[in-house]
């Protein structure tokens, strides 16, 4: 008999290293995973001038502090410090009463989140809760570096305290938003300025504006908003969460083409900057070629976590490696799902198996028959939903998942499934990424709402 067994998807990826102002971090790159090379500010490397300090990540292929066009990449406010405290500043000069005060237009953002709850957001401290929301008020309105906000804070903005601070702020914010994507394309990063001769108390008063603005803000976020209403426009929205986030999965797996290009492209350099087929938008819009829903496995997870988010459901990206063994890893991401209480992994990537249907006739006998019989084929494009952090971590792919076929001209079967691992980055993995949160992503422990469940009970 004949056995056909078909490789999951997975790319490599390369550690890339910025330097920025900030501090050193580490980022990868790959085929199957983006870990963002995060713009991430703090007050190391800033220039002081006239008693006041700004801070800005370091272009790069510029570790020195300048660029081409400019004597140094970091600017400091021109305001004359003449002795004083911080009011009697602001009455002398009514400019510096502007610069510190919030200047957030009117309109409302394109940048739409109906989640009910953030998760990484509620892993933080009460201050870095003021600086994600302080980050997410500025990064809502990217037109323009004009926009800043006003932050109150214990930690002295000089301190290693504030950076750490501000990594994690960070972190939770583009792990929790899947719509801001393009704060991962290297140009969303954000500058601070405070007054180093005033503070009230034990509370520092420290401004955050955007370092640059979104150039293709406008096109890029209607773009965006339409796709994920047009999404919606043929799923029942109103039916139980369990059944809703299966309904999700699987328009988004019709929907989406993985993007082999890039990933072959990485595989062959060892190295990629960023695609949108890195992000929600390359799943639901296009990737920065133009290639419509195309997308990485980051892309697939930012996708489904950003859908369930607007249809309630609690969801966290959960990052790390898999690969037929501990042994055969790369770079990867998928997610954990909330329903009635209960965490669930589920990989929509690994889901969206597409097979191989140019092989031999014998073959291709056996592969067409599996890919038609619809209940078969169905279970084999959901063998990674709704699983226990146990389960996923070391998969085993039972006898059920291998189609037999016999017939007068021919005797064969086929097994579409190899057994296989998914390794969460651990924390201390994590740190030495400058990755301060993502291995707090819940543990999956649910067992109701498999896939045979929800199919047998209205599926």
């Amino acid at each position: 008999m004949k056995k056909i067994t078909q490789d999951f998807r997975t790319g490599a990826r390369r550690a890339a290293l910025m330097l920025l102002s900030a501090a050193l971090l580490a980022g990868s790159l790959s085929g199957c995973g983006l870990r963002e090379t995060l713009e991430k500010l703090a007050g190391e490397g800033g220039e002081k001038e006239n008693g006041q300090t700004a801070a800005s990540a370091v272009p790069e292929g510029d570790q020195n502090g300048g660029t081409a066009d400019s004597p140094a990449a970091v600017s400091a406010a021109s305001e004359e410090n003449s002795g004083g405290g911080f009011l009697e500043q602001l009455a002398r000069n009514p400019l510096n009463a502007d610069k510190y005060q919030d200047n957030i237009p009117d309109e409302e953002s394109l940048f739409r989140n109906a989640a009910a709850d953030y998760f990484f957001f509620n892993q933080l401290t009460d201050e870095e809760k003021i600086i994600y929301n302080a980050m997410k008020t500025v990064a809502g309105h990217p037109e323009s570096t004009e926009y800043h906000k006003r932050m109150e804070i214990t930690a002295d903005p000089a301190s290693d305290a504030f950076k750490q601070e501000v990594n994690r702020a960070y972190d939770a914010l583009i792990y929790d938003h899947p719509e801001m994507f393009w704060l991962r394309e290297g140009s969303g990063s954000f500058t601070y300025y405070y007054l180093d001769s005033f503070h009230l108390g034990d509370r520092y008063t420290v401004m955050l504006q955007l370092t640059e603005p979104y150039q293709n803000y406008q096109a890029e976020m209607t773009a965006f908003n339409s796709a994920v209403d047009s999404f919606f426009s043929d799923i029942d929205t109103t039916q139980a969460a369990p059944w809703l986030a299966l309904r999700v999965h699987d328009k988004l797996n019709s929907l989406v083409s993985y993007d082999w290009e890039l990933a072959d492209a990485v595989t062959d350099t060892g190295s990629a900057s960023f695609d949108l087929s890195y992000s929600a938008y390359g799943a639901l819009v296009a990737d920065s070629r133009g290639d419509a829903n195309t997308a990485l496995c980051d892309g697939y997870t930012y996708a489904y976590q950003y859908l369930l988010q607007q249809v309630g459901i609690p969801v966290v990206r959960v990052t790390g490696k898999a690969g037929k063994s501990a042994d055969d890893l790369q770079p990867h991401s998928w997610t954990v799902i909330s329903l009635d209480g209960e965490w669930y992994e589920t990989d929509p990537t690994w889901d969206d198996i597409e097979p191989d249907l140019n092989s031999g006739d014998a073959d291709q006998t056996i592969v067409q028959a599996a890919v038609s019989d619809t209940a078969y084929w169905n279970r084999v494009c959901h063998y990674m939903y709704d699983l226990t952090t146990e389960q996923i971590s070391n998969y085993t792919a039972d006898d059920s998942y291998t189609y037999y076929i016999t017939t007068d001209e021919y005797s064969g079967y086929a097994k579409f499934l190899d057994d296989s691992v998914h390794i969460r980055t651990t924390q201390e993995e994590g740190e030495a990424q400058g990755d301060t949160l993502s291995w707090l992503a819940p543990t999956a422990t649910g067992t109701t709402y498999t896939y045979d469940f929800l199919i047998q009970n209205g599926g």
